[in-house]
Order: C-alpha cells, then sequence, then structure tokens
C-alpha cells in the first residue's frame, strides 16, 4: 500500500512541475527582453505577413481560372454530356432493371417458399 501511494506522490509531482513549467512556457514577457527574442517576434510578423499576402494572391488566381477557364469548360464539355447522355443511360438501366426483375422474382420466389417450408412445421 506504501508502495502504491508514493507511485502516485512521484506521478502527481512529476506532473505539477510538467505543468508548471508549460505554463511559464506560454507567459509573455511584458517588457524588453533579449535582442534575438525581439527578432524573433518581428520576423514572426513579417511570417504572417508573407503568408497572408500570398494566400490573398492565390485566392485571386484561383477566382480568376475558374471564372474564366474552368466554367467554360464545364459548359462545353460537361453541359452536353449531362442533357443528352443521361436520359440514353436512364433508359437503358431501366430496361436492364425490368429484364432482371423477371429473371429474379422466380428465383426469389422458390428460396422464400423454401425457407418458409423448413421453418414452419406442417
Amino acid at each position: 500500500m506504501k508502495n502504491l501511494f508514493a507511485s502516485i506522490f512521484v506521478l502527481c509531482t512529476f506532473l505539477f512541475i510538467f505543468s508548471f513549467s508549460a505554463h511559464g512556457q506560454g507567459i509573455a514577457k511584458s517588457g524588453g527582453g533579449s535582442a534575438l527574442s525581439q527578432v524573433a517576434n518581428g520576423a514572426g510578423k513579417v511570417t504572417v505577413i508573407v503568408v497572408g499576402s500570398a494566400a490573398k494572391f492565390a485566392w485571386g488566381t484561383t477566382k480568376f481560372a475558374a471564372k474564366n477557364a474552368a466554367m467554360p469548360l464545364a459548359k462545353s464539355a460537361v453541359k452536353p454530356i449531362l442533357f443528352k447522355l443521361t436520359p440514353k443511360i436512364t433508359v437503358f438501366a431501366l430496361k436492364l432493371a425490368g429484364k432482371t426483375v423477371k429473371k429474379a422474382v422466380p428465383v426469389a420466389t422458390k428460396v422464400g417458399y423454401a425457407y418458409l417450408k423448413t421453418k414452419l412445421p406442417v
């Protein structure tokens, strides 16, 4: 029992130390600091500005490409396929389904009858 309490105490102590050190890393110094930390903070802000402007440029390029390249291509290629081919495919699928139903219903009836014959007492 003492070993259990000792191991729990040691575990809780280390957990407290780790959480305290993690909290200490998150606290920012309000004043001064070293020159290295000031340069790092400035570089971080520059990185944010560069990434932000690159994202705006990428969004503009994507918008232009979608409007002037993808939309005309979709209208010229997809529209005929969608409006001319879809009804033909649907008719073919319905004909195929009819033939399948004609062959499947008798088989399903036989299987269902055999199942009921085995399960119901006669």
